[in-house]
């Protein structure tokens, strides 16, 4: 993905936030329509390769996606993407106190990817830590949304699962809300 964290960063280390701060346009919509269309522009990028591979592999590996798992999978996705952005705005926001934040962002993105189910299927995980990870809001940024369109999740979970998953992303939004006023308020024209 995008280094939208590290822009965010530069933007507030820098002093380029203020003529962002200038425009009448609040600045979460402003980097999550930036967001959004990264997203998209990707979306569209991946789109050809991977349906050339579904085409190439679907004699080997039967695929069989059924309407109910894009139903559950849409809003996943959909959901997945609030919440990676509202914790890279979280952790972005963390400049206007400290100069440098690639080390948090990594340290972050590591936990993220591990605790996730970007690394491997959460499901191989022993029964306890299996649970503790759907406990973190990281396993429904990656795992929740595959499995969801994989149609792995039974329909209770499921809706748990999207429960939590708008639940840690409107957490997120209001911790990144209180951020970005207590922000401003330490904000300078030269940068944070």
């Amino acid at each position: 993905p995008a280094d939208d964290d590290f822009q965010i960063s530069r933007e507030i280390r820098e002093g380029m936030l203020n003529s962002i701060l200038l425009r009448p346009l609040p600045y979460g919509l402003y980097r999550g329509a930036l967001f959004l269309a990264g997203r998209c522009a990707y979306l569209t990028a991946a789109v050809l390769p991977v349906a050339l591979c579904f085409f190439l592999l679907s004699r080997a590996v039967p695929l069989e996606l059924h309407s109910l798992d894009w139903i559950h999978g849409i809003p996943a996705l959909i959901g997945s993407a609030l919440l990676q952005f509202s914790l890279t705005l979280c952790l972005s926001l963390v400049s206007f106190w400290l100069l440098d934040i690639s080390a948090l962002i990594f340290l972050v993105y590591s936990l993220e990817f591990l605790a996730g189910g970007h690394v491997f299927p959460l499901d191989l995980l022993p029964a306890p830590l299996f649970t503790a990870a759907r406990i973190l809001p990281f396993a429904y940024e990656y795992w929740f949304p595959a499995a969801s369109l994989c149609g792995t999740i039974p329909r209770e979970a499921w809706v748990a699962g999207l429960g939590m998953q708008f639940g840690w992303a409107g957490f997120f939004l209001l911790f990144a809300a209180f951020l970005w006023k207590a922000g401003l308020r330490k904000y300078t024209a030269a940068g944070g």
